[in-house]
């Protein structure tokens, strides 16, 4: 939408959330609430974007937006009304509507912001409000109608009876007419605790018969904003239940709903089964006919299609088709497994890459090493790759065979085919197709078969 620009407003100090984070930059299912506001205005149009922000969160939210928005700083907490009225010169002689909401919505869909623009626009609306009809006691301002209907008052909470009873509630998102508002702030007066209230602008376009328009939504949660804990959890159950029935109908099999958690940027293909206490983290990409868990716990990670992940920990790995792990092994960031590699119970990989066919059936650590093709990597394996000031590279050629006990003490470097004794410790490369075995390990010729 080209006469639009997207005002969010994130310069509150968020007092009741009682942490050291701004409140934009709490995550919800993996995803800072600000960015769920970011992507919701781009996915209804509106790519023109300013952030509102206040002096102590400036610089960690462009840090995480960067150049996606532009910033306004609000250097004094004056309220709603103070805020917009700070990004006025950068809306002066620009588009012709602008879409404000704030930064604790991640539950609004933007489906629901383009009903709300289209209906401004159709109506000519100076002011268009979105609303929802909720029961029971709600810290939003309560929406006041004439007797034809038309919205000519916010009350907010605290003034407002009947906490219990049915009632509409204002959502925090607005659209307007730029001109207008932008004239409109200038004259609204103080709040008794010196603040100026946006939501003074509907009163103020009642009086002067501007035109008010509003939506009330269909989904109540649209409207909830996020101003502690509590309400942060409350509104991360709606969420995850939402990304559950999409993949579910999207053709994932969840054993038990309610215990599998998937974050809002991951990704998981049609046909894998998630088991009970299972965890699909950031951006991680789980691929078709996968099964995952029970309780694993898999975080920014890619696992390939057909692949087994059985009761344990992928971080920041890469895994490729017809994988299996675990249970209880642990892949570490930096790690990348080929395809038809099979890590089995207590083995833990970091900043390593196993070859196709590799197998590595009982517990071990492998550590800064790269492993070949079809190698068999025994039961109790160590790569001692840290000396106390340096990572050190361990080389593991094709088709090696490694006996149980095995300790490869970097930089180490095992040529194709060669074999180590069960208990060696390797100090030295081991050329191809020779056995090493003792400590430390001696290298002799492999005997014929």
């Amino acid at each position: 939408m080209k006469n639009w620009i997207g005002v969010i407003l994130a310069a509150g100090k968020g007092k009741r959330m009682n942490s050291g984070i701004s409140k934009p930059l709490h995550e919800m299912c993996g995803k800072p609430l600000i960015k769920y506001t970011v992507d919701t205005l781009i996915k209804s149009g509106i790519s023109n974007i300013i952030v509102i922000v206040s002096p102590t969160n400036h610089d960690a939210i462009k840090q995480l937006l960067s150049t996606r928005v532009r910033y306004v700083i609000q250097e004094e907490a004056l309220g709603t009304g103070h805020a917009l009225l700070q990004c006025s010169n950068l809306v002066a002689d620009g588009p012709t509507n602008l879409m404000v909401t704030g930064c604790d919505s991640p539950l609004l869909r933007h489906q629901t912001l383009t009903a709300l623009s289209r209906i401004h626009v159709e109506e000519s609306a100076y002011v268009s409000i979105l609303t929802a009809k909720i029961t029971g006691p709600t810290d939003l301002g309560i929406i006041k109608r004439d007797g034809y209907g038309n919205v000519y008052r916010i009350v907010e909470t605290h003034k407002s009876k009947n906490a219990d009873s049915a009632k509409e509630v204002n959502s925090g998102t607005y659209c307007f007419d730029s001109n207008w508002i932008t004239s409109t702030l200038t004259n609204l007066r103080q709040s008794n605790v010196g603040e100026y209230y946006l939501t003074d602008s509907v009163e103020s376009a009642c009086k002067n018969e501007n035109t008010i328009a509003s939506l009330v939504t269909k989904y109540p949660e649209e409207c909830l904003g996020i101003n502690n804990r509590i309400q942060l959890a409350h509104m991360e159950r709606i969420l995850r239940q939402r990304i559950r029935e999409k993949w579910m109908l999207r053709g994932v099999t969840m054993l038990d709903p309610n215990s599998t958690f998937i974050d809002s940027e991951a990704w998981i293909g049609k046909d894998s089964i998630m088991y009970p206490n299972t965890y699909i983290h950031g951006k991680s990409k789980i691929g078709s006919n996968c099964t995952v868990g029970p309780g694993s716990f898999i975080k920014d990670s890619t696992i390939g299609d057909s692949s087994i992940i059985i009761s344990s920990f992928v971080q920041g790995s890469i895994l490729e088709d017809h994988v299996t792990i675990g249970p209880f092994s642990h892949l570490r960031p930096g790690s990348y497994i080929e395809r038809k590699v099979h890590i089995g119970n207590f083995g833990e990989i970091k900043e390593s890459r196993l070859g196709e066919g590799v197998k590595m059936g009982h517990f071990g650590y492998v550590g800064d090493t790269t492993v070949g093709a079809h190698s068999n990597l025994g039961a109790g394996l160590v790569t001692c790759n840290f000396d106390g000031r340096k990572k050190h590279k361990t080389q593991i050629g094709e088709k090696v065979f490694i006996g149980s006990d095995t300790i490869l003490v970097a930089p180490v470097s095992i040529g194709d085919n060669a074999t180590t004794g069960a208990g060696s410790v390797i100090t030295k490369n081991v050329p191809a197709y020779r056995l090493a075995i003792g400590v430390p390990a001696k290298i002799k010729e492999k005997p014929t078969e």
